[in-house]
């Protein structure tokens, strides 16, 4: 009992190095994830099971990592989701009208979702790159997607982009702000997810918020009224502790 209690107490001093900011049980349970020696993570007395090994796609293969669902009630036929010159594309128009859902702010498409993965505090990142006029809507961003009627939402329409969360098939808008011109190069977009802190980097843009309606979830895209989306590679990596966790909820100062 004695040796237990002593290696207990060395693996909560250890992980308060790393995570000074958290309780002692959480920073134990974080240091252990990161370590790989625990596959769940407990906030608010409430455990949540964390599966699927992060991910480096550069799509030089089929799509078998990947389920995709046409959204009910579409228009412009179905969605076209294909790996070629070792890019992703979807070549489908497909989208819902806003009346079909009965909801003016749905955007309802056909989403490609990493297969039998869960994430909880995870850097997932996408890099659109340029085909025709694409990058002005390149594709909505998806994550935390426990289901197709709960998760976050993305996604750049014209010149504005948007955050959405999908609770219970309902859309509600988190953020919206102007978006800038997109690079010739492509777009790069960073979603950090961290507790119940989202910071989200799109090209020149930097959207920082706090929402806990879904902790945990899988990955993906979202094709909506888009038939020259294009995506170079995509990503998603569990985030490790480089600043306090509290400092992610909020911009630098210079921006």
């Amino acid at each position: 009992f004695c040796t237990l209690l002593v290696f207990a107490m060395c693996d909560v001093a250890i992980a308060k190095l790393r995570y000074p900011e958290l309780s002692d049980k959480l920073a134990v349970l974080m240091y252990k994830r990161d370590e790989g020696s625990i596959e769940e993570k407990v906030e608010g007395g409430v455990a949540a099971s964390v599966t699927g090994a992060g991910f480096e796609e550069t799509f030089t293969e089929d799509l078998a990592k990947y389920e995709v669902i046409d959204e009910k009630c579409q228009v412009r036929g179905t969605s076209c989701w294909y790996v070629k010159d070792r890019m992703l594309h979807q070549s489908g128009g497909i989208k819902q009208l806003p009346e079909c859902s009965g909801q003016k702010s749905a955007r309802r498409g056909s989403l490609l979702l990493r297969r039998n993965a869960t994430y909880a505090d995870f850097k997932f990142k996408v890099h659109f790159t340029r085909r025709g006029s694409n990058l002005l809507r390149p594709g909505g961003v998806v994550f935390c997607a426990q289901d197709l009627s709960n998760y976050y939402l993305l996604i750049r329409e014209e010149k504005v982009l948007r955050l959405f969360k999908v609770a219970n098939d309902l859309f509600y808008l988190l953020n919206e702000e102007p978006c800038g011109a997109p690079d010739s190069n492509g777009v790069a977009v960073e979603v950090v997810h961290v507790n119940t802190c989202l910071k989200i980097m799109y090209g020149s843009n930097i959207v920082c918020l706090e929402d806990a309606a879904h902790p945990t979830g899988s990955v993906g895209l979202l094709a909506y009224d888009n038939p020259l989306l294009c995506v170079k590679s995509m990503s998603c990596q569990p985030w490790k502790a480089t600043t306090a966790i509290s400092s992610l909820c909020y911009k630098p100062a210079s921006q």
